[in-house]
């Protein structure tokens, strides 16, 4: 929506309503989305890990070719592929 003009968006006013309400000043209606789908997971131990992820301030700020040198939080969770007894477990 965020590349239209106000007049062409086909929404209904509860629509517009909630699109305004996520509106984001510089990016309009542009998001990204990480969506996890699993049994018996354990969401604060995946959100730590996640949020483990993210960049400070500071290292937001830096050269973004700095970045492939910083080391990877997560550890590897794949089975390897040479191991067929391997069983995936995350969290």
């Amino acid at each position: 929506m965020a590349t239209l003009p106000f007049d062409a968006w086909d929404l209904q006013n509860c629509e517009v309503e909630e699109l305004l309400s996520k509106w984001d000043p510089v990016v309009g209606d542009r998001q990204q989305k990480l969506v996890f789908i699993g049994l018996h997971m354990d969401a604060p131990k995946l959100q730590a890990y996640i949020e483990e992820c993210l960049l400070t301030e500071e290292e937001m700020s830096a050269n973004p070719a700095t970045w492939a040198d910083f080391a990877d939080p997560l550890e590897p969770w794949l089975p390897d592929d040479d191991d067929e007894d391997d069983e995936w477990e995350f969290l």
